[in-house]
């Protein structure tokens, strides 16, 4: 069975940023990125893992690319825009060990700051 997973939009993630303006052209994109993981095992931490670095690259492309290391509010912007996204998928997916390994990796990213 082929499964497809993450449909995440941008859109309502960064019109808080840019000024609302009447012109169609100024206004954001809507981006929808699909993650599969039918490959994966998903009780294992193994497959969780994987699952997880995929979602976290499906965010990093629905967030925008890199931003300049001396923009640190647009870095904020899109590290807090990957977060969200990430953390969405993974409550719709309602895995126990998906949701375990981004508690657990959510805690050591914490912990370090």
């Amino acid at each position: 069975m082929f499964r497809t997973f993450l449909s995440v939009i941008l859109a309502a993630s960064i019109a808080s940023v840019f000024p609302q303006s009447s012109s169609a052209e100024t206004m954001p994109k809507m981006v929808s990125v699909s993650v599969h993981y039918g490959d994966l095992n998903l009780a294992t931490d193994a497959g969780a893992q994987t699952l997880l670095q995929r979602l976290n690259a499906a965010g990093r492309r629905v967030c925008g690319g890199r931003t300049s290391p001396r923009s640190i509010m647009m870095y904020q912007l899109r590290r807090a825009c990957i977060r969200e996204k990430v953390s969405t998928a993974v409550a719709e997916l309602g895995s126990p060990v998906v949701t375990a390994r981004l508690a657990s990796r959510n805690e050591k990213m914490t912990a370090s700051r």
